[in-house]
Order: structure tokens, then sequence, then C-alpha cells
């Protein structure tokens, strides 16, 4: 898969494109683009996929709005390169690029920057600053003489709908299951472990302190989660995570703590990826860290369980 960064030192060719986002890349995005590509082999044609960064929303509301990325554009990347795709065009996201208009995007960008023959579209997406209605933009692209279809939505069995939102605001829930249901995936993150206040130590129960590599990465609700952690690209190993503030020990700032089950390695300053599998409980204050290393040995237990049942 090629990666393009600078649409001026694009390679143009006959394509078919999609255009999206694809914060998450979920189970949605991927049957969508398996469409684009078998489309794309059926025409002879390049599987083009174009994606922005920074996210849209974050730019429109001025900064003002957290998204909560899903994926950080490098996860975004790495995730592509297995959907089978041929390109990667990531555009800056400016807000002169979100003035132009339906028919300026196809005309000018999918007909004369892509050669794009052929347009995949989400169910429900739509572009150009002049809202047209989604009934209109095959009409729309074939006037600039571009193919374009809407794709149908994509469900789960029982109804159950596959979107960014939804996999947004399970998180928030702090229901990891649902939101590795509608990725396809465990939800996890990558970023460095770094030294915390050495409490876990004082208890015997060390812990490894993993800073997200990107502040705009969503992490899951307070609580504590069994999770896998690989560090360096290594083996994933069993794990119990705790995400806030450690009010215990009258902790201010957000943190997330892995106890790596039965490991006693030296991990500093190396990255690790932390992967979600299930809630365990909520975060809570104990009386004294008595207390709280005793809740951690039940949660390891709880988390034991849950490694078995997965």
């Amino acid at each position: 898969m090629e990666v393009f960064y600078d649409i001026d030192g694009y390679r143009a060719c006959p394509s078919a494109v999609c255009v999206g986002v694809f914060d998450g890349l979920h189970l949605g995005h991927r049957a969508l683009l398996a469409e684009l590509v078998d489309e794309a082999r059926h025409r002879g044609v390049a599987s083009v996929v174009v994606t922005f960064d920074p996210h849209p929303r974050i730019v429109l509301s001025k900064g003002n709005d957290r998204v909560g990325l899903l994926t950080t554009p490098s996860e975004r990347i790495e995730l592509l390169g297995s959907t089978g795709v041929d390109r990667v065009v990531v555009l800056p996201f400016t807000r002169e690029f979100s003035d132009l208009t339906a028919r300026q995007f196809i005309s000018e960008w999918m007909r004369g920057k892509l050669d794009a023959r052929f347009a995949l579209m989400g169910y429900n997406h739509h572009f150009g600053s002049d809202d047209v209605d989604k009934d209109d933009y095959e009409a729309l692209a074939a006037s600039e003489g571009l193919e374009a279809r809407h794709a149908k939505a994509f469900v789960l069995p029982g109804g159950v709908k596959v979107s960014s939102s939804e996999v947004r605001k399970a998180l928030a829930d702090g229901d990891v299951s649902r939101a590795s249901l509608l990725l396809g995936r465990d939800y996890s993150f990558q970023g460095e472990v770094i030294h915390g206040d050495a409490i876990g130590r004082s208890i015997g129960i060390r812990t490894a302190n993993v800073m997200p590599e990107s502040d705009d990465k969503l992490i899951p609700a307070d609580g504590v989660y069994s999770a896998l952690v690989s560090v360096g690209g290594g083996q994933p190993l069993r794990a119990v995570v705790n995400v806030g503030s450690r009010p215990t020990v009258g902790g201010r700032d957000r943190r997330v703590e892995a106890h790596i089950m039965g490991f006693d390695g030296d991990i500093y300053g190396r990255k690790a990826t932390v992967s979600f599998l299930q809630r365990l409980r909520g975060e809570m204050k104990f009386q004294d860290l008595d207390a709280l290393a005793a809740q951690i040995r039940d949660d390891m237990g709880k988390a034991a369980l849950s490694f078995e049942n997965s």
C-alpha cells in the first residue's frame, strides 16, 4: 500500500475512490473498503482511500470540540494497510478546504487531482459546503464524468448499528466489550511507559504507567479493566489496568496504570500497547493502601476468569 501526504506529489491514475475520516476503522468501514477493493479490481483501476488529518470536527469547532480519536493518524494508516487498498491519500483538513462545494470537490479533487473514475460513498456520507442532498450526489458526480454510488448501511445481526459515534459512546460508558464488537478487534492505545509514584511497588503490586502517545486519543471511562499489554511489539501479557485519578492516594491527574500479571521486568521508556478486554469495576476510593492492595488482588482473580472466558 502506498501512502501519500502531499497531493502535489501524487501520481494520479485511473481509480476507484472512497473518502472519509475512517476513525477507528470499525466493521462498517471494513465492509465499505472491501466493496471498494472488489469494485476497483472489477474495473481494472487502483483502489484509493482519501482520509483527513486533523479530524474535521476539530477544525470546524475551532478547537473547542475534543473529539476523542479512536485511532491516531499512524494507527489509522497501519489499519488501512490490512484492508487491501492500493493507495491512501492523507489530506490536511483546513477551513479553506471545508469551504469547497460538492461540485468543486468532485471536479478539482476527485477528477482533477486523483483521476477518479468511480466513487463509493458510505450510506450516510456527504461532502461539500453546500450540503447537497444525498440522493443528488450521483447525478452531480455524473455531470462531472464521475460514476458514484452509496453503499448500503452496515448492521450486525440483531440490527446493531456500527459507527464511530457508537464506538465512542461505548468507550465513554466503559463498555469496552461492546466497543470491541463494533470494531472487530480489541480497543487499544499505544504509549510510553513512564515513572509514576512507586505506590504500587510499596504494596507489592508493581504497575506500569503508560502515557498515550496523543492527547487526542480516547481512553475508556475511569475504572478497572482486564487487558493485554504488549511491550516493544512483543507477546501480549495479561494485565489489570486502572484508568482514573487514583483517589485513594489523593491523585488528581488521570492516568493509565497497568499491573502486568506475573511480570517483574524493567520496561521504563519502552513503547507499550494496551488492549482493553473487559471492565471489571468502576474506580473506587479505599480506606487505606492495605484495602487497595486487597482489592487489586481480587481484581486479578476476576481478570484471570475473563482471560479464560475470552
